[in-house]
């Protein structure tokens, strides 16, 4: 992702002079969003401050850049109706594998009833 490109006005109003940033990328996709409209990446330091908000998942992949060496936060969240987080994960760049994050089927309420209703027999 660069500075350059559409939907990364973050980068430009988070690092104007951009000499914090390092040469590391981040990428990798996230498995069992097909029922969210949208899908997004949050990473943060160690201690929970943000790095990156909001960067879009796209057709389940996603590509952070610009990165430093080092231990953050990976978060999945969708913002369909409300904020909601569907995953988190620690990474360590430099990272040796693409990082897969699978997100676990979301119950509903009329799974919650069948599971009763199951018990109930």
């Amino acid at each position: 992702m660069s500075a350059d490109a559409p939907g990364c006005e973050w980068y430009k109003e988070e690092n104007p002079g951009g000499s914090s940033w390092g040469n590391l990328s981040l990428s990798g996709r996230v498995l069992g969003g097909e029922g969210h409209d949208s899908l997004w990446i949050d990473l943060a330091h160690p201690d929970g401050t943000p790095l990156i908000e909001s960067a879009r998942i796209e057709n389940g992949a996603f590509r952070l850049d610009r990165l430093q060496p080092g231990i953050y936060q990976l978060r999945v969240a969708t913002y369909d109706r409300e904020v909601k987080v569907l995953a988190e994960r620690t990474v360590q760049l430099p990272a040796r594998e693409e990082l897969v994050v699978e997100l676990a089927p979301e119950k509903t309420a009329k799974d919650d009833k069948d599971t009763k209703d199951d018990k109930d027999k």
